[in-house]
């Protein structure tokens, strides 16, 4: 069996460099408000496709970046990466450290910003299609989106859909934060540098898990919970839980 550890990667970022990467890759700013476009092309051109550390999250207002990786952040791993990309990470606010293996029993609180799709389709040549959660909800009800509670919705997703691939923790309270407007209904495809159409729903959850296997909850968090890993969603962000 490999070594299950996992890593939290701590980046500082550069926030004037990240422009220009940005128009290097013809990312429009507009349709990267949240720069998941930009962040995942700076990390695959730091470390490779492959080795693109994901789930991750990024903190806009301290310009820095948080990810789980298999394996410790060396600076040395990205020397051989394009000047441009390399110059945008602040080496000396970066880090990382083993993240901690909880025993089984222990309840801590999450942070989780997700992507609420539902994929339906994709026998034969057909393609999965994606909906948003609210609007993929609607249409199966045959009701307005507008007669529907996003938060109820949403946190229903999580535990009835999201959460199904996790192993190792029981979901206890969850508590929807915050939410973007419907944003996709039917694409076949999504491309970072799209024609800004379409956009990927966001929501905001917080909540109370408890550890059951403490080793299968280690691969759950480097995994992450949902789709679009690789664009700033599905990173379980730990804490204590509050007295």
């Amino acid at each position: 069996m490999a070594d299950p550890t996992v890593h939290l990667w701590r980046l500082g970022l550069k926030p004037a460099q990240l422009a220009r990467i940005a128009k290097e890759q013809n990312i429009r700013i507009h349709d990267d408000e949240d720069h998941g476009y930009t962040i995942h092309a700076l990390l695959c051109g730091l470390f490779g496709k492959a080795q693109a550390p994901k789930p991750w999250r990024l903190d806009t207002q301290r310009s820095v970046l948080w990810a789980y990786a298999p394996q410790p952040l060396d600076a040395t791993a990205a020397a051989l990466a394009d000047p441009l990309y390399h110059a945008a990470i602040d080496w000396e606010r970066s880090a990382s450290r083993q993240a901690p293996v909880l025993a089984s029993g222990t309840t801590v609180a999450f942070d989780l910003r997700a992507c609420p799709v539902v994929r339906r389709g994709g026998r034969g040549d057909q393609r999965a299609s994606e909906h948003d959660a609210l609007l993929w909800q609607a249409q199966r009800d045959g009701v307005a989106v507008g007669t529907l509670d996003p938060a109820l919705v949403y946190a229903d997703w999580l535990r009835q859909r999201a959460w199904t691939t996790a192993q190792g923790a029981d979901l206890g309270q969850v508590t929807v934060v915050g939410w973007s407007k419907p944003a996709m209904q039917a694409a076949s495809t999504w491309r970072g540098r799209g024609d800004g159409r379409l956009r990927l729903p966001d929501a905001h959850f917080s909540g109370i898990l408890t550890i059951t296997d403490s080793e299968a909850f280690l691969p759950t968090l480097a995994r992450g919970i949902g789709r679009h890993r690789a664009f700033g969603y599905g990173m379980l962000l730990l804490r204590p839980v509050s007295a």
